[in-house]
């Protein structure tokens, strides 16, 4: 498997659960809403109705194997955080390097990349639940095993459908090594039962290692990217975008729309997808682009099932590079997202592409404890900020949440 990331730090995507109602940030301010202490991870955010921030971090906390946090907003523009759960490393799971997703009651949603009751150490599927006295109570839904059901989740969201289903992501494991779509259902006695969807073969004929997570159209249909697989301009493949729609006797079948060509189109995607109403994909490439620090691209379907595909911006390091995450679009098409690296500063940029219009950078990160290395963005409760993380593992750098308001 190639190397990722280079020397930009891993990432995570991000949910974006809440429409951003603002068009543009004419001016855009930036402000501090949490500094972690030196050495903390933060990974995605994910809000609330009530403009709580729920995240995770991958390696701190009581037994130093992550915690679910909470930070909410006080009188006097003060936002307090509270550790939820500190995750011990066993049968509950350890390092939650991935995005919280919310349900209608409160609970939150997401994996651990190690752990689990079995010997496989590969990780979990975990539910929050939030109760009396302001405990929370962790439950494991379910342990992976390793071989064909995935192992060690990272980087991907979960998301429902109509029935309470979870969908998500495995980047490895499966039949060929080459991660899978997965499905857990609840059951009626209790307990939770794990369908793997499909398993990626990699190959010049199909993607591998999918990354990000999942999105669904309104016919029912998941989308998402493959990191690997495909055109073997890159070795391992330069990944790809996929399709997996259901069929009427059961099962699901798997169909790349597109395979990045390591040119002008990009490489090695590594994101969540965004669908508009039209069923357009949007997404990101971390690497390739005239500047090869990734771009921003859109696929859209066509007649007879066919698909194509645009690249909107080329990043040349100046504007930002090496996109990761999600992006948020607004209600009239504009496109935020974040990059890694480059910008005034070389720690990354927050970024916004207007509906056939160039990209604009509207904030690049100082460094250091200022911030530094951007994981995701989610647009706030009320849709008038842009809320994200900061990386922040190496001691004594320090992660943080940012806001970005016009």
């Amino acid at each position: 498997m190639k190397a990722r990331f280079l020397s930009y730090a891993c990432g995570a995507a991000t949910v974006a659960l809440l429409v951003l109602t603002i068009s543009l940030f004419a001016s855009a301010t930036e402000t501090r809403v949490h500094t972690f202490p030196g050495g903390v991870d933060p990974v995605g955010l994910v809000a609330d109705r009530a403009g709580n921030l729920y995240g995770t971090t991958g390696s701190d906390g009581f037994y130093s194997f992550g915690t679910v946090f909470q930070v909410h907003p006080s009188s006097g523009g003060i936002w307090t955080e509270n550790a939820l759960y500190s995750f011990t490393g066993g049968a509950d799971g350890g390092h939650p390097e991935a995005v919280l997703t919310l349900d209608a009651k409160g609970n939150l949603y997401g994996t651990t990349q190690y752990g689990g009751s079995g010997t496989c150490n590969c990780g979990t599927v975990f539910e929050l639940s939030p109760s009396k006295g302001g405990v929370w109570k962790e439950t494991t839904l379910y342990s992976f095993a390793g071989g064909a059901d995935a192992s060690h989740p990272r980087y991907t969201n979960l998301i429902f459908d109509a029935s309470g289903n979870l969908y998500g992501v495995g980047e490895f494991g499966g039949t060929a090594l080459g991660g899978v779509v997965f499905e857990l259902s609840p059951q009626a006695g209790g307990g939770w039962t794990e369908t793997v969807l499909y398993a990626f073969a990699g190959g010049t004929s199909d993607g591998a290692n999918p990354i990000g997570g999942l999105v669904f159209d309104k016919a029912g249909n998941l989308y998402g990217v493959a990191n690997d697989g495909g055109s073997q301009q890159c070795g391992d493949g330069c990944g790809g975008v996929f399709e997996l729609s259901p069929q009427a006797g059961g099962g699901w079948k798997e169909k790349m729309l597109y395979f990045f060509q390591n040119d002008a189109d990009g490489t090695t995607p590594d994101t969540l997808l965004v669908i508009d109403p039209k069923g357009n994909l949007y997404g990101m490439t971390q690497f390739g682009g005239s500047g090869n620090c990734g771009t921003v691209f859109e696929v859209s379907p066509g007649s007879g099932g066919t698909w194509s595909k645009t690249t909107l911006h080329q990043f040349a390091g100046t504007d930002g590079c090496a996109p990761f995450g999600n992006m948020v679009r607004d209600g009239v098409g504009n496109l935020y997202g974040i990059t890694e690296g480059g910008g005034a500063n070389g720690s990354g940029t927050i970024f916004e592409i207007p509906p056939g219009d160039v990209e604009q950078v509207l904030f690049s990160f100082p460094g250091g404890n200022a911030g530094s290395q951007p994981r995701s963005l989610i647009a706030g409760p009320t849709g008038q900020a842009l809320f994200g993380v900061t990386f922040g593992p190496y001691y004594p750098e320090s992660g943080i949440i940012f806001e970005l308001s016009k």
